[in-house]
């Protein structure tokens, strides 16, 4: 029989011992076997509860497991759902051709990054340049939340420190929207999901002139001190310190009690003549309000000779004189007694020029007491022409 001697299992014959042997020689071959198995695991002092498979993954290892462990990036959490804190101490050198990259490459705020050329990581409060310096343009996209996308202007912190210039490359206010030369420049505000045809928009076109639109079928409204004061109706109509039509369309004014409507002005050099206010049609003045020396105003209609034709002397008036029907009467508003005046609809009658009657019948006929001043003057003419007679005979 031949007994063994080793030191480690892997000194161990498998053939030994043969069936031949003598079977008081068993024990020098326990022996044998259990110093091979001390030998080869000399600090192992309790149960070693590995797999075969788990036992396996350490095949290869030339060197002590920690000391290659050391080498490696650590994670702090379990997989790859932990942090990896890298510190890299040394330089990288070489060129983007030459250096080793990365086989699948990382998104770095969302942009693909192998290791082969530079990258820029962007601020997160700052909205990225496509172009060099500040001549580049601004690709805004919000659309309701922080986006991480470098194309993407982030809303965590939307303020902007400068001028904000759309087409315009230097803006010289807070916001400059610019457009070439045939386009309008316009800004639109749209609210409740509103198209473009039906908002707000503030625009200068390409003649040069400034536009302010309601697109809609709804009023234009401006205020003070969140209360409406003024606005432009659907139709056109131009109303200002009342939100409604007081009576036609046109222009209302409803002044606050006891202020005055309107107040026009003058500079205070200006002397008689200066029209206060005109009144146009078919682009020829039929009328206006003059100045009158410093205390006083015309009334004035037009009644220029180069207006007029078939002019003779006036018949006498002394008929319609007397058909004319002067009344004292209460006006039904404010109880108010009036002690001469006409009645509008007696007037007519007699002397229809002075009365006004509008097409709708609901609406309140006028009358204006000027246009019978003629018509007295030609009959105190003809008074002092009898007159003069009886004091010649």
């Amino acid at each position: 029989m031949t007994i063994e001697t080793v030191t480690f299992i892997s000194s161990l014959n498998a053939l030994y011992p043969a069936a031949s042997d003598l079977k008081s020689e068993g024990d020098d071959h326990i022996r044998n076997i259990k110093t091979a198995v001390k030998g080869s695991f000399p600090n192992v002092s309790g149960v070693v509860s590995a797999t075969n498979a788990e036992l396996s993954f350490v095949t290869g290892v030339t060197s002590a497991i920690q000391t290659q462990m050391n080498a490696k990036a650590p994670l702090n959490g379990v997989g790859t759902s932990g942090t990896w804190p890298i510190s890299i101490t040394g330089s990288v050198t070489g060129s983007s051709t030459s250096a080793a990259t990365l086989t699948t490459p990382r998104a770095i705020n969302g942009v693909l990054f192998d290791g082969s050329a530079a990258i820029t990581v962007f601020d997160a409060t700052k909205a990225p340049l496509t172009g060099a310096g500040t001549s580049g343009t601004w690709p805004i996209s919000i659309t309701g939340s922080a986006a991480s996308d470098a194309t993407k202007a982030p809303i965590a912190s939307p303020v902007f420190t400068g001028n904000v210039g759309i087409g315009a490359a230097s803006p010289s206010g807070a916001l400059e929207i610019s457009r070439g030369a045939a386009t309008n420049a316009e800004l639109v505000l749209r609210g409740n999901g509103t198209t473009y045809a039906a908002g707000f928009s503030v625009n200068s076109n390409t003649t040069g002139e400034a536009v302010l639109f309601n697109r809609s079928n709804t009023p234009l409204i401006v205020g003070t001190n969140n209360l409406e004061r003024m606005r432009i109706d659907a139709d056109g109509t131009f109303m200002v310190g009342t939100p409604t039509v007081i009576s036609q369309n046109g222009f209302t004014m409803l002044s606050p009690s006891g202020a005055t409507a309107i107040n026009v002005h003058h500079p205070v050099a200006t002397t008689s003549g200066a029209v206060y206010v005109g009144f146009i049609h078919n682009a020829a003045t039929i009328g206006n309000i003059t100045q009158s020396g410093t205390t006083a105003v015309l009334y004035n209609t037009t009644s220029d000779a180069r207006l007029k034709t078939n002019v003779t002397a006036a018949p006498d008036a002394g008929a319609l004189i007397d058909d004319l029907q002067v009344r004292s009467f209460d006006w039904l508003s404010d109880s108010s007694h009036q002690r001469y005046g006409f009645v509008a609809q007696e007037l007519i009658a007699v002397a229809p020029e002075a009365v006004s009657k509008p097409a709708d019948p609901e609406e309140m006929m006028a009358v204006d007491y000027s246009k019978l001043v003629p018509m007295l003057v030609r009959e105190i003419q003809s008074l002092r022409a009898r007159l003069l007679v009886l004091e010649s005979n």
